[in-house]
């Protein structure tokens, strides 16, 4: 099976398509009971509707191990897998987090697997404000960042907020990720928790672009 190939394969390239059918496999089809998909079915996939089977546990729990154990590249790709097929692993999370604070390379794949979990750990908020401000960073990584900092109580990452807004307007080909962006932003529920250090920056970067969101950003808490 899977699992045999897996400890006798040791070339990364032929490891991943074995690792990602794994994943898959952690998920079936839920019984369809004759009922409506609804007006707004999922279909992100590979399933409509996500039902655990008796093999669950077990290639959860091999998943586990050998992220344990993996390389920090291969460890970054079970992770990513992992959050694809909607796999819960708060232990993967942690795992990345701690790759990420040793590899940059890896800050944007963080990224986006704390964003799509809601959870942030106070030892990750350097690593997001380093993506954040980083140039180089995916658009899509940018807009978690925007989501993950801006809901979190951090009052020093800002700046990093501001930053990658202006980032992804810059960024060609970005205009979704800017639209998502900029939902988090201001309609982020904490936002007014930064409503003095808005109005300080709206004041002392005027005719900035992110004096230009930190404005917006007041008026926006003003109505």
């Amino acid at each position: 099976g899977l699992l045999v190939r897996l400890k006798s394969e040791n070339i990364p390239e032929k490891r991943r398509p074995l690792l990602s059918t794994l994943a898959r496999l952690y998920h079936k089809e839920a019984e369809w009971k004759g009922d409506s998909w609804g007006t707004r079915p999922d279909t992100r996939g590979p399933y409509y509707e996500l039902a655990t089977w008796e093999e669950s546990g077990r290639i959860l729990e091999n998943l586990k191990v050998i992220l344990k154990d993996a390389p920090a590249e291969e460890a970054a790709f079970i992770i990513t897998k992992l959050n694809k097929n909607r796999i819960p692993a708060n232990d993967a999370l942690d795992r990345i987090i701690d790759l990420a604070l040793k590899d940059d390379k890896l800050i944007p794949v963080a990224i986006n697997q704390i964003a799509a979990s809601g959870a942030v750990s106070a030892k990750a908020i350097p690593l997001v404000v380093k993506g954040a401000s980083d140039p180089k960073t995916p658009a899509d990584a940018l807009a978690g960042a925007v989501k993950i900092l801006v809901n979190s109580d951090d009052k020093g990452s800002l700046p990093a907020v501001l930053k990658a807004l202006v980032q992804l307007e810059k960024t060609k080909g970005a205009g979704k990720q800017q639209t998502a962006a900029k939902g988090h932003f201001f309609k982020a529920a904490k936002l007014e928790n930064h409503h003095l250090a808005l109005e300080k920056m709206a004041s002392e970067m005027s005719g900035s672009p992110e004096g230009k969101y930190a404005a917006m950003a007041v008026v926006t808490l003003a109505s």
